[in-house]
């Protein structure tokens, strides 16, 4: 199972690695940029398809790495807050009062010695 799976993944990387190959053209392609505010002159530049891609897929990685942890982060501000909260209670509250000792208990006699 473990050769199959082996196999299988290197055919899937070939595959890809062979479109990727045959698609160099399109992906080398630059794709010019320009950006005018009316402040000073046009700022031009330009980026590869690939580097396109490259940055757009790791965008969207942090992006979805930062929508995954909100409700992590979320929760421990909550538990923060909660343990805060007991703590607060705990200060607050008055001390337990002594065990009460049972005085049938304190005062039975001792067991007879054995020699």
């Amino acid at each position: 199972m473990k050769l199959f799976k082996l196999i299988t993944s290197a055919l899937v990387a070939g595959i890809v690695l062979l479109f990727i190959k045959q698609n160099m053209a399109a992906y080398t392609t630059r794709i010019p940029f320009t950006l005018d505010l009316y402040i000073r002159e046009p700022l031009n530049w330009g980026h590869s398809v690939y580097g396109l891609i490259i940055m757009s897929g790791l965008g969207g990685f942090v992006l979805g790495f930062l929508v995954l942890l909100r409700p992590y982060m979320h929760m421990r501000r909550l538990l923060a807050e909660k343990r805060d909260v007991a703590e607060v209670a705990r200060e607050q509250e008055p001390p337990p009062p002594p065990p009460q000792v049972d005085r049938a208990v304190k005062e039975a006699p001792a067991p007879p010695a054995q020699e």
